[in-house]
This record gives structure tokens, sequence and C-alpha cells, in this order.
């Protein structure tokens, strides 16, 4: 499609292409017919957000709005790839559920080649979820809502959080509002990360603890979303006898703080006990599973090829009774975010992804001392506030401020900022400084994408 929408508004995008497809009949009538309800309602909704009314919202051509949703009503079956961006909105709920509802005009579901395909669990139901969660040996437990962490330890009462033990993961550095997080760590009297690395997390702690490495120890690697093998991992190199493994610590700390209903198993055992589920239906054995990568079964590859959906009324739910019970439209519809450029934060601002590092792991060795994060910004952006390749930069929010390097990409927005995800605040990043803790209302999603900034020039 000629050009790059607006933030924000993939919802709207889906909306359109919905209507193009029933106004040009490109819909299929006889699976609408047997398994979808609502359409009616669906139809109503999509009927206002003709491809004009689109593009005045997302910023892309009616046209190739009208070209796009041809393209995908003729072509069937026709797969819809939802990448990592459409959630972090306060509408991303609703935008998924509008991409849900392409599928199913056009029946694209329970048909090889078809659906609406996002981070892809392979292993649902293979794996024994107790063995890995261990739920039933709390005594108690509660809840808060994950993008709120640092919102939960600053306020929990009855007790107050007085301890944190965190592990495989950086939260200091990856949660959004990093002043808020270190001030909630702060707040808790004591703290352990188990990391192979000082993070910033665990610069923030009160004990760390060193751990083996996974290519030090015996694992399972279980299929990502890419494709459907699932790998025994052996030791691949020795590791140091003084750095323990992750399994010697847990089984270490429920000894010592007498959890007698803690198994003490070795990893293996372990292993054999959260695959049991998919062992037994495989037919195979751990030791078969060593030999070497296992396709997870061709059954079950496609989904829902029966066409029986967990829902109320055993159909794709396009008007959902539950998601009006639960103070959201019943018909997936738009809603724009709240959040826009103004004269004050004339930029969105992204934090995506890069592709040298699975969010902050890898940084420790990606970047030389003295480098500072990339701000990429259009080329109309740049000249307006003067700014070239390798200037220096100030990128400011609501909640925070980075200095950066600035880099002037052509074909961007000219709306629009991005800086990757992940660098470290001890080597001068840390972007989420830059984003206030929000969560979305459906699916309670973190709210990273829907932040505006302004840019300056710094001297020197």
């Amino acid at each position: 499609m000629a050009g790059v929408a607006r933030p924000g508004t993939d919802g709207a995008l889906a909306l359109a292409l919905a209507h193009v497809l029933i106004e040009e009949d490109l819909v299929d009538a006889a699976f609408i017919r047997k398994h979808v309800k609502g359409f009616l309602a669906f139809k109503e909704v999509a009927k206002v957000w003709t491809p004009e009314a689109a593009a005045e919202e997302t910023g892309l051509e009616a046209e190739a709005i009208r070209r796009l949703a041809r393209l995908y009503g003729q072509s069937k079956p026709a797969c819809i790839l939802v990448g990592y961006g459409v959630q972090r909105y306060t509408n991303g709920g609703e935008t998924v559920r509008a991409i849900d509802a392409l599928a199913a005009i056009t029946g694209n579901i329970g048909i090889p080649g078809g659906g609406v395909n996002y981070n892809n669990d392979r292993m649902d139901g293979l794996v024994d979820e107790e063995v890995l969660s261990g739920k039933s040996l709390r005594v108690f437990h509660r809840t808060y809502p994950r993008p709120m962490m640092a919102e939960f330890i600053l306020t929990a009462d009855e007790p107050k959080v007085k301890a944190i033990f965190c592990t495989r993961a950086n939260p200091v550095t990856q949660y959004m509002d990093t002043g808020k997080m270190l001030r909630a760590f702060e707040s808790v009297d004591f703290k352990v990360t188990i990391d192979h690395f000082m993070t910033d997390t665990a610069l923030a702690s009160d004990v760390v603890l060193p751990c083996a490495h996974f290519l030090e120890t015996t694992d399972v690697i279980l299929p990502p979303a890419v494709h459907s093998y699932l790998t025994y991992c052996s030791p691949v190199v020795k590791a140091d006898p003084w750095i323990p493994s992750e399994h010697w610590i847990f089984t270490a700390l429920a000894k010592r703080l007498g959890l007698a209903a803690f198994p003490s198993l070795s990893e293996e055992a372990w292993l054999e006990l959260a695959l049991r589920p998919f062992l037994k239906a495989e037919g195979l054995s751990l030791e078969e599973l060593k030999a070497g990568p296992v396709l997870v079964s061709k059954e079950g590859l496609v989904a829902w090829t029966d066409l029986k959906f967990g829902t109320p009324s055993g159909r794709v739910e396009l008007w959902s009774n539950r998601a009006g019970m639960d103070g959201f439209e019943p018909t997936a519809d738009y809603r724009r975010v709240v959040v826009r450029p103004s004269a004050k934060a004339p930029f969105y601002l992204l934090t995506p992804h890069i592709q040298g590092s699975l969010h902050s792991q890898h940084f420790l060795d990606l970047h030389e001392a003295g480098e500072r994060p990339v701000v990429y910004l259009g080329l109309g952006a740049a000249k307006g506030l003067g700014i070239d390749s390798g200037d220096l930069v100030e990128v400011r929010t609501d909640t925070g401020r980075l200095a950066c390097t600035a880099a002037v990409d052509e074909a961007q927005r000219a709306d629009l900022v991005v800086i990757h995800e992940g660098w470290w605040l001890q080597k001068g990043g840390g972007v989420n400084q830059l984003i206030g803790e929000r969560a979305a209302g459906m699916g309670l999603l973190a709210v990273y994408y829907e932040v505006v900034c302004s840019v300056e020039k710094l001297q020197g």
C-alpha cells in the first residue's frame, strides 16, 4: 500500500477493508450464515467507514485501501499476520477484533492458508501448566494488570510488597515508566534478581544471583510462532561449577523455606513432567525426543477445522454479549486514541524491537561505550528542526527525557519519531523513561505506543 498509516489507526483501516468487501460482495455468505454471529450489526459499523473516511483517519490513499480489500477478498485462502504493534494502544483490543472480523466474513477460518495469526502457540494444551505454574503449591496469591506492575508495588496494601524475586526479566528497563519502576523497587525492603549479567534491574536489587546459561543446562525449546519444531537441548558447554542453574537455585531455596510439597527432581525429570501431554499425544518418550527436533503433530496445524468455536454461541462472534457485559462495545468498532500530536509534542513516538537483540538481552555488547540511542526522524521533521544525521538531540515527553543521536529517514512520516527499545539505562539509554505506565481496557494491554513527544537539538 502507498504511504505509511498514522499510528493507532489500524482499526479504521480494518473496518474500511470490511466496508469494501461487503459493498462489493467479496464475502462468503454461506460461511457467515452458518458460522458467524452479528454480521448485520458489524455491517452497520463498517458502513460508515468508506475508504475515503478511512483515508482521512489513517493518512493512506482511499484507492490503495480499495485495492487491498479486493486483493484480500479475491484471494482465498488468504492469511493476515498481525504484528506486535497493533495491540500497544488503548484501542488495541478493538483493533484486533476488527482484523479478526475480516477473516470471518470472507470464510478464511478453518482452512489451510487462512486465518488471522498472531504469535501462535503450537504447544497450547501440550504442556502441563500446573507443572509450570505450581498453582497448587501456593497458599496466598493476588493479581494485578501486568502493565501496572510499578503502580501495584507502590500502592499494594494488606500486606504491602516486602520482597521482589526477579528472574527471566529486566523490568526496570523493559516495563513502562522506568522512573516509576525504580521508585517502586526502592520502596521494597528486599530485592533479588537472577541473571547472567548486571542488568539495570540487577543494579536496583539487593542480591544478584548469577546463573548458568541455557546452553550450559538441560532444557527444551518450544516452537516459536515461526515454526512447529520442539527441540531437546543438552548442555553444549560445561558450566562453571561455581555458577548454579536456575533449577538448582529454586530447588535449594524450596528446601531452605521448608516447602515440603515442592518436588526435588532432576532437570530431566521436570522436563518429562512438563511435557507429559505432548509426549502422550505424540506417542514419544523423552529419550526419543533427545534424538533430534520433533515436529509438533500436523494434526491441528490449522485452527478450527471443525468450525466449533469456544464462544457462548459456538460461532465467530462479531457481536459479543460478553464484550458488552465487560463494558465494551458488543460489536468491533473503531475508537480513536486519545493521545495525538500537538504544538507542545508534535510527534508520535514508536519504540519497536531492534534486529540485533531480543528486547534488552544483547545490549551488553551491541554498542560501543559512549554511544547513544538513535532517534529516527522523517526528512520533513528533521529539516523543520534544523537537525542532521549525527546531531545530538533530546527527546521529551510528559514522563521523561532522553538524549539521542539523530538519524534522518526519508521514508518515515513527518509526524513520527522512532527509538528502538531495549537499550540499558547504564549505557545511556532506556527509552521507557519516556513512556508513562498505562494499560488498555480490553485485554489489559501495555500501551507502549500511545505516546507523543518533542525533539530538540542540543549543542555539543
